[in-house]
C-alpha cells in the first residue's frame, strides 16, 4: 500500500468507524471519499441471503446522512447472480467488489437505478458472512466513471464498511430489546397496579409520616435509607 492509499484508507476508516450511528458515518464518509472517487451517493445495503431481501439502513449524499429500514424484494434473476458470488466469497473467504458502467443494464443494480435519478456508475461489496451479507454501494451520475485508481482506493474500504454496518446492526438490535424490555416494564407494572391496587395498608395512619417521608426522596436517584419504630 502507497502511502498516499495508507492516508486514505486510514482517515477512510476513522471516518467510516467513528460512529455507530451509521448515517452520521456515511455522511462523514461521504464528505472525504468524494474528493478522491466519483460519489454522488451512498447506500447501505444489507441482504438477506435466506429471505431473498434487500433491506436499506443508510444513506449519504449532499443534505446528509439517515438511516432507515426499507425492505425490498429481490427478483429472481438478481437473488441468482448475488447467490452465486456470495458462495464464491465464502468458499474463499474473500471479498468481492462487483461494478457496473451502466447500472440500468445490471441485474442487481438496475433496482437501485429508480431510486437515483441519473444513475450510472455503481460500485457494491460482497463479504463472506453467512445468512446477510453487509454491502457498501457506491452510485454516481453520467458524467463520471470509476477508474483503476478508484476501484484501488475502494477496495481498500470494503472490510471498514463490512465492519461499521455489522456494528450498526448490533447496535440497532439491543436498542430494538432495550425498548422490548422497557415495554415489558411497563406493561407487568400494570399488571401489578391492576391486581394489588395502588393503596397501602396503614399508609393514612401508623405509616403516615413514613409515607411522607418517601414521597420527598422518590424523585431522587440516590439509595435512601429509612428508619422507624417497628425497623428500616
Amino acid at each position: 500500500m502507497t502511502d498516499n492509499g495508507k492516508d486514505f484508507f486510514l482517515e477512510a476508516t476513522r471516518r467510516i468507524c467513528g460512529s455507530l450511528d451509521l448515517g452520521q458515518a456515511l455522511w462523514n464518509s461521504f464528505l472525504y471519499i468524494r474528493e478522491y472517487i466519483p460519489t454522488d451517493i451512498i447506500l447501505a445495503i444489507n441482504y438477506h441471503t435466506d429471505l431473498g431481501i434487500g433491506e436499506f439502513i443508510s444513506m449519504a449524499d449532499d443534505d446528509g446522512g439517515n438511516v432507515a429500514s426499507i425492505k425490498v424484494p429481490v427478483s429472481q434473476e438478481a437473488r441468482e447472480f448475488l447467490e452465486e458470488r456470495i458462495g464464491y466469497c465464502e468458499s474463499h473467504n474473500i471479498t468481492m467488489i462487483l461494478t457496473a458502467e451502466r447500472a440500468g443494464e445490471h441485474p442487481v443494480f438496475r433496482h437501485l437505478a429508480g431510486l437515483v435519478d441519473d444513475l450510472d456508475c455503481a460500485v457494491m461489496f460482497l463479504g463472506p458472512k453467512p445468512g446477510t451479507v453487509s454491502n457498501g454501494i457506491f452510485l454516481c451520475s453520467y458524467e463520471k466513471k470509476y477508474s483503476e485508481e478508484h476501484l484501488r482506493l475502494l477496495s481498500l474500504l470494503a472490510e471498514p464498511f463490512a465492519i461499521a454496518i455489522s456494528n450498526y446492526l448490533r447496535y440497532r438490535e439491543v436498542l430494538r430489546l432495550k425498548d422490548l424490555l422497557l415495554d415489558d416494564n411497563r406493561y407487568l407494572q400494570a399488571e401489578l397496579r391492576q391486581h394489588a391496587g395502588e393503596e397501602i395498608v396503614g399508609a393514612n395512619f401508623g405509616l403516615r409520616q413514613v409515607m411522607e417521608s418517601v414521597s420527598q426522596v422518590a424523585p431522587l436517584a440516590s439509595p435512601v435509607l429509612i428508619l422507624g419504630e417497628t425497623g428500616v
